[in-house]
């Protein structure tokens, strides 16, 4: 079952139930479809260009955490990492920064990795841009799951 966590329009999820998965959408500023039923079970949540976009990623992540299972998870976050983009002392002149675009945090993949220890998570990236927090899930299956299409298994239908 999955949540499209800052869900904008809830076109992702609405796309995704049209094949097939059980997914919901959830935005605070936008539309928000929510089984009530499915509420503390999601197994699978997404949220891409989100977290850039937050003035507090620790409590994102734990609205996160309170909609989905305390038990198997996998969280896939899309933020591009500032790893080689910023340096200490420096100018800010990285594009993906900046409050032209809205995006107010930025994380290195370190942050990432300390952020999922907060909630004791795992977290493994396999590039620059799409960033996976996981429990109850080994580093082969979370491979799968980026390089197989191995996450529909993750949802189950109803």
């Amino acid at each position: 079952m999955g949540l499209d966590y800052g869900a904008g329009n809830g076109l992702m999820a609405s796309s995704l139930r049209g094949r097939g998965w059980v997914y919901d959408a959830y935005d605070p500023f936008g539309t928000s479809r929510l089984s009530e039923e499915l509420h503390g079970r999601y197994n699978l949540c997404t949220a891409f260009e989100v977290f850039e976009h937050l003035p507090d990623p620790v409590e994102g992540m734990a609205a996160i955490l309170r909609m989905c299972s305390p038990e198997k998870l996998a969280i896939v976050i899309g933020t591009l990492t500032s790893d080689g983009e910023v340096a200490n002392g420096g100018p800010l002149s990285w594009w993906y920064a900046g409050p032209r675009n809205g995006h107010i945090s930025l994380f290195s993949k370190a942050a990432l990795g300390r952020l999922a220890e907060r909630f004791g998570l795992a977290y493994v990236s396999f590039g620059s841009s799409t960033h996976y927090f996981t429990r109850g899930w080994t580093a082969t299956e979370v491979a799968l799951m980026a390089f197989g299409g191995k996450a529909r298994r993750l949802v189950l239908r109803r």
